[in-house]
């Protein structure tokens, strides 16, 4: 449905013929931004007149990466921006804005109320609720009846959707909420204050965008009211809100996992690339000699015993896997509110015992496949050893580094992987080949 709803747009355009306005709001946000960036600049700026007329403009820039977005706002004239600003979600726009230059000089030149507005959300820190939240909700009088509420709920979803029903007094003070069901079925006659649920769970506009979405996930709420101190209902923030945080969430972990900036893109230049990479892969050599060094410590017994050299790396790679494992189970718990049910001690020792029963297993399957290939017992018994010491450094420093980061106002998921596997390729190493050493002078060179 959508490559039709695309090709009739596409038609449109080189004909030169507007746009059907139900095929604008068909077609997603993503998919009329990619489009966007695919037409020629004459098609492309009249596609986003279309936009800015059928009120779509703001969601569909705000799809469009960061790099062509800015590209494409300095490419617009001083009128189109005005016409943007002008209308739309105001968290939407409010992003939009960080890709202006010259952006105090815009909002002067917008209408007066959409000034306050932008003014007042642009008050609000970056991070924080208030920069996320919609201005746009709908709510229903204290003394309104069920059946009016009816009414005011049927003119207002014609244009917009409904998440749930507030209800204020003239004040804009939160009194309760109401679901739409519970309005449906309420008798018209009742009163809107007999039926409201006015024990509210709300957050306020200065609440980080992490609480909030923690928030909204504990309690499967859709949408979730923002207030000032005095309880003013200043807006809500709606689980599709809540999804792009989450999003963006978790793809910060997963590029400081590997070392990068989020900037870092498929779409982005070879040389910026090159720069936000290197800088990592640099840090990862000297500690990859870090590592080396430790080998060279026992380059005397792996000349004794060169099946060493053939096996070290399962040692280290088995640990790896293992402290990532731990990292990743304790990183969450930190961001989650895992730890509100349980106590650091409690989870150290469970991963504790985890790690030694996971080097049991590993240490005695690695043992015994030893054995039969290489029938050496000493080995065996080293790889044994090794491994299940590792897998207890390996699961200690996938616990305790994160816990230690999250301490010290770090994020966790900045730099723990990769201390987390320095740590455990360096002990190791160092456990695999002092024990092959130990072993070596208790049995004498003779094998």
């Amino acid at each position: 449905m959508a490559g039709s709803v695309r090709q009739t747009i596409l038609k449109a355009l080189k004909e030169s013929r507007k746009i059907p306005l139900k095929d604008l709001r068909h077609l997603s946000s993503v998919d009329t931004a990619s489009l966007l960036m695919e037409l020629p600049e004459p098609e492309a700026r009249r596609l986003f007149e279309e936009l800015i007329q059928a009120n779509l403009a703001s969601s569909t820039l705000s799809e469009i990466p960061e790099p062509h977005l800015k590209d494409f706002l300095q490419s617009l004239p001083e009128t189109h921006l005005i016409s943007l600003f002008s209308e739309g979600q105001l968290d939407d726009l409010i992003y939009l804005m960080e890709f202006i230059e010259g952006k105090e000089k815009l909002v002067a030149k917008l209408p007066e109320k959409r000034q306050i507005k932008l003014k007042n959300f642009m008050s609000y820190p970056e991070g924080t609720t208030g920069r996320i939240m919609q201005d746009d909700f709908f709510s229903v009088s204290i003394s309104d009846t069920a059946g009016q509420g009816i009414e005011k709920l049927r003119e207002y979803s014609r244009e917009r959707f409904v998440h749930y029903v507030y209800c204020m007094d003239e004040k804009r003070i939160l009194l309760g909420v109401l679901s739409i069901r519970e309005l449906a079925i309420a008798p018209s006659h009742v009163e809107i204050k007999d039926i409201l649920n006015r024990d509210v769970i709300t957050v306020t506009a200065f609440d980080s965008e992490k609480d909030t979405a923690e928030l909204v996930g504990r309690h499967n709420f859709i949408a979730l009211p923002v207030v000032d101190q005095n309880k003013k209902l200043l807006g809500l923030v709606t689980v599709d809100d809540i999804l792009d945080i989450i999003k963006e969430q978790a793809l910060a972990d997963i590029y400081a996992r590997a070392g990068l900036p989020e900037d870092d893109r498929i779409y982005s230049s070879a040389f910026s690339s090159i720069k936000n990479r290197l800088p990592w892969m640099v840090l990862n050599l000297v500690f990859a000699f870090l590592a080396s060094s430790i080998i060279s410590l026992f380059e005397q017994t792996m000349s004794r015993l060169i099946i060493l050299a053939t096996l070290k790396n399962v040692v280290a790679g088995i640990g790896g896997n293992t402290a990532i494992q731990t990292l990743t189970v304790t990183t969450r718990g930190l961001d989650t509110g895992d730890f509100d049910f349980t106590t650091f001690t409690k989870a150290l020792l469970k991963e504790s015992f985890v790690g030694l029963m996971m080097g049991l297993f590993m240490g005695t399957g690695a043992a015994l496949i030893t054995f039969v290939w290489k029938e050496s017992f000493l080995v065996s018994v080293v790889i044994f050893i090794a491994m299940l010491l590792n897998s207890f450094v390996a699961v200690l420093s996938g616990f305790v580094i994160p816990v230690a980061l999250r301490s010290i106002r770090k994020d966790p998921a900045v730099s723990s992987g990769v201390l987390v596997t320095i740590i455990t390729d360096i002990f190791g190493f160092f456990i695999f080949l002092g024990t092959a050493s130990i072993g070596l002078k208790m049995i004498g060179e003779s094998l």
